[in-house]
């Protein structure tokens, strides 16, 4: 029987499911997080010389 590994990805969160037919429901295996991905590109760089 062969899996099917689908990965549903996003900037700050990435889902990954495993079906063995492609009838069968999908299972979902492991999510991973980056959570500076929901930070705003003003967030995560300053063109402002550091005090």
């Amino acid at each position: 029987m062969k899996t099917t590994l689908i990965v549903v990805a996003d900037q700050s969160r990435a889902r990954i499911f495993k079906t063995e037919t492609p009838v069968a429901p999908l299972i979902e295996k492991e999510t991973l997080t980056h959570t500076e991905g929901r930070l705003h590109d003003r967030d995560l760089t300053s063109d402002l010389p550091s005090h």
